[in-house]
């Protein structure tokens, strides 16, 4: 059996490679495909009722325990960023990486003044309600509407097949 440096890379790292047989790698690769979308909708789930959990909360110790709980959400990032570099070639993938690290970016820039300002809003003097939680009822129904567009997607179009390969990170053409 032939051994590359991938290979002994990916063992060192633990990681299953099916590579015995075409049989096994298709049913892992459509796996991970189904259990990525899962993956996203869980995250997603689990995203919106911990950011619910933050804003409904009263007492400093209940944030610590919802925030063991809502942790678990991070799944979802990870895994719909696998799904999508998995529609992708090779050669396009630092500018789909790239496309979404200037998203979060974005978000990480307009986020916090659109929070502070509904917070100090929502506790000052002229608020028709005192509702300090409003910054993370806000996030919950956005993490709420990706849920939405992710089932829409999901059901709209079939499971994203892997990019064609069309060069190595060395510029060869693989085999056929």
């Amino acid at each position: 059996m032939n051994y590359d440096i991938k290979d002994i890379k990916l063992a060192a790292e633990g990681k299953l490679e099916a590579r015995l047989s075409p049989a096994p790698a298709l049913w892992l690769t459509n796996l991970s495909r189904a259990v990525g979308a899962i993956a996203i909708l869980i995250g997603l789930t689990i995203s919106v009722l911990g950011m619910l959990g933050y804003g409904l909360a009263t007492h400093g110790w209940m944030i610590y325990v919802i925030l063991v709980a809502a942790s678990l959400g991070g799944i979802a990032g990870p895994a719909a960023q696998g799904l999508i570099s998995r529609g992708v070639p090779l050669n396009e993938q630092g500018a789909v990486q790239g496309a979404l690290t200037s998203l979060a970016s974005m978000a990480g820039i307009v986020g916090p003044p659109i929070a502070t300002g509904l917070f100090g809003y929502f506790i000052g003097p002229r608020t028709p309600v005192h509702l300090p939680g409003v910054p993370f009822f806000l996030a919950a129904a956005l993490n709420f509407t990706a849920m939405l567009l992710a089932l829409r997607s999901f059901r709209r179009t079939p499971p994203v097949p892997d990019a064609p390969f069309t060069r190595s990170a060395t510029g060869e053409v693989p085999p056929a």
